[in-house]
């Protein structure tokens, strides 16, 4: 999963799923830290991921919470919430092409953000993906190594490269188990062939300005 949303995943908020089993374990608070399996979450403050995480309910960042989660795999079996001002890294920060099990058995939707680049890169969601209103507001200012906006200087204008909501060429699909959803994003939703992407594999509908789809999410 490559999410940025500084606000790098304000990426969100997921809401109305809840996976089978996210009353297995007691809440939590995550202030430090964190690997292994626990119950449902609560960031506050700020909460690096350092081995890999299975989270058996939700994910919640409190309004300016940090969650740091580039490298391991992460389980969620619920959803993931975003409050507001908070960042969520999430993702299998690897070489090119090389991306690993970031599962969310409930919704993503991200609405509303505004930053850099955000994406929904090689996900296995088993709910609907919503992604709706999100502006991209700056770009990179000259040459920048590595995934914007880290290390890089920013200009401002929306960038070109954001909004991306795809498979990572055939070997890591995007698999979409309810329906894919884009309204109202600056840029609109994409898949950007030139950074590998490639369609979603959607169960059910694609609507508004979602890239296109294939098939279903059967294997």
């Amino acid at each position: 999963m490559k999410l940025l949303l500084p606000l790098s995943a304000g990426i969100l908020l997921l809401l109305g799923f809840t996976g089978s089993g996210a009353l297995a374990a007691p809440k939590e608070n995550c202030t430090g830290p964190i690997s292994g399996t626990h119950g449902s979450v609560t960031v506050t403050g700020t909460c690096a991921v350092t081995g890999p995480l299975t989270i058996d309910g939700d994910l919640t960042l409190a309004d300016d919470a940090v969650f740091v989660g580039f490298g391991p795999a992460i389980h969620v079996t619920g959803n993931v919430k975003v409050g507001k001002g908070a960042q969520l890294a999430l993702g299998y920060n690897r070489l090119e092409g090389v991306l690993g099990p970031d599962t969310v058995d409930g919704n993503l939707i991200i609405h509303g953000w505004t930053g850099g680049w955000w994406g929904a890169i090689a996900n296995t969601v088993g709910g609907n993906v919503d992604v709706s209103n999100n502006t991209s507001v700056v770009h990179p200012a000259g040459a920048c190594p590595g995934t914007f906006p880290l290390g890089c200087a920013a200009a401002p204008g929306a960038y070109v490269d954001s909004s991306e909501v795809q498979s990572r060429g055939s070997g890591n699909p995007q698999r979409i188990s309810g329906n894919l959803i884009c309204h109202g994003n600056t840029p609109t939703a994409q898949i950007n062939t030139s950074d590998g992407g490639a369609a979603n594999i959607v169960g059910g509908n694609s609507i508004g300005e979602c890239p296109p789809r294939t098939g279903n999410n059967n294997p």
